[in-house]
């Protein structure tokens, strides 16, 4: 049987965008027959170190960083607020102080705690038990650092297949010039060792522009995956919204340079009360919420396992999406929301918007320009939500209209590259 390990970040069971667009493109290995075992991280104490989650094996390697940090949020202590000032300096200072010198080290400082030493061992067990194919994916660039490090010690006698969805020396979030040098050259090293490149179309583009130009010979450009409206065909609705609202629905994470929510909630606030919005993000998500929500009226949810959110995004009327500010990405997402066929209003970057090109042939889309008249759009807004608030698009319509982006057009450029260089 064809073997092949992946590793890769916040995979499961609260995938991160990238998790979740990946999932189909393993599952389609499984269907032909290869065993795959995903080594993802651990966050939480409450999350299982092993499971078989539709035929692939998941392995979590702690990431002590997060452990630590649930542990003290979920503690007694904090809980009653009862953790006096300094004590509490004192566990912060530790923290910085030990993640901090371990960050030095690493291309993200949040992934501190995911030990390369521990990640190594269980790969090295593995590619032992003869998963000779390695597939590391970014978010975050953790795992491709961990693929260097295997294909440096085990060369000719693994397959390495990088597959980049989040730039690292392009990140627009790294204003840092050393760090960025630093990166760079990073991800440069594990272009030259790697022997296949898996880009999405926006990095593709984007690659073949730079000095990274001269690893094309061995770069291949993959769809985005996520688009299948099946996978959600099956999973109930909750009974989470009241009937009596238009309930519109952000679910994801933000980030203040990225993808702020400041346009989304100046708008809404001004809309009529029977519209509702919420926000179904992380901690930095609900503080940023809470930043620029100064009248308390948006809803805050927390992140919730895969399967349970489709359950809530099902019974929402509307979603909202913002774009990213940055031209390299293309937030996974999307792809969700569209297979859920719920009507989209959609907030435009500043700057080149990649969802743009994948949302304008959505049959129920409303794209919100970054430079709004308050007035117009709060207008075409309430229109479209009152209007479109019991519409769905069916899956016949989707596959229809976006044909390119169904997840069995991926899957079958996937599997054909993974089988013909791996087979080199």
């Amino acid at each position: 049987m064809k073997k092949v390990l992946v590793i890769v970040g916040n995979y499961s069971p609260n995938p991160s965008s990238v998790g979740a667009t990946i999932r189909p493109l393993l599952q389609s290995l499984v269907d032909k027959d290869y065993k795959v075992k995903v080594i993802t991280n651990r966050k939480n104490s409450n999350i299982a170190s092993f499971e078989v989650e539709s035929g692939i094996e998941i392995h979590r390697v702690d990431d002590t960083r997060q452990l630590v940090r649930d542990k003290i949020v979920n503690s007694k202590i904090m809980k009653k607020k009862i953790l006096n000032p300094a004590k509490y300096i004192a566990l912060k200072s530790l923290g910085l102080f030990f993640y901090g010198f371990l960050g030095l080290f690493e291309p993200q400082y949040e992934y501190a705690g995911w030990l390369d030493s521990k990640i190594m061992k269980l790969a090295e067990e593995l590619i032992t038990d003869g998963f000779t194919t390695v597939l590391t994916i970014s978010h975050p660039f953790k795992s491709h650092k961990i693929g260097l490090k295997l294909k440096r010690k085990y060369m000719d006698r693994i397959k390495w297949f990088m597959y980049e969805f989040d730039p690292l020396s392009m990140n627009d979030s790294n204003k840092n010039n050393l760090k960025r040098n630093w990166n760079y050259r990073l991800e440069q090293k594990c272009m030259a060792f790697s022997d296949t490149i898996l880009l999405t179309p926006e990095l593709y583009a984007s690659y073949i522009a730079t000095p990274f130009k001269r690893y094309e010979s061995k770069m291949f450009e993959v769809p985005y995956p996520s688009l299948n409206p099946n996978e959600y065909v099956d999973i109930p609705k909750a009974d989470f919204f009241s009937e009596n609202t238009i309930n519109c629905l952000f679910s994801g994470r933000l980030y203040e340079k990225i993808r702020s929510p400041q346009k989304a909630i100046e708008i809404f606030l001004s809309l009529d009360s029977c519209i509702r919005l919420y926000f179904m993000t992380d901690i930095v998500g609900k503080r940023l919420v809470k930043k620029y929500d100064w009248c308390n009226k948006i809803d805050i949810i927390d992140f919730l396992p895969l399967e349970e959110s489709i359950t809530v995004q099902k019974d929402a009327n509307i979603f909202v999406n913002i774009g990213n500010e940055t031209e390299h990405q293309v937030p996974g997402k999307i792809f969700e929301l569209m297979s859920l066929g719920k009507p989209i209003i959609h907030f435009c970057s500043s700057g080149h918007d990649t969802s743009i090109k994948y949302l304008k042939d959505y049959p129920l889309i409303l794209f919100v320009p970054w430079n709004f008249d308050i007035e117009e759009q709060k207008r075409r807004i309430q229109n479209f939500c009152f209007e479109n608030r019991y519409k769905t698009v069916s899956k016949k319509e989707i596959e229809k209209q976006l044909p390119n982006y169904i997840s069995s057009y991926s899957k079958s450029k996937f599997l054909s590259i993974l089988i013909e260089r791996g087979s080199r």
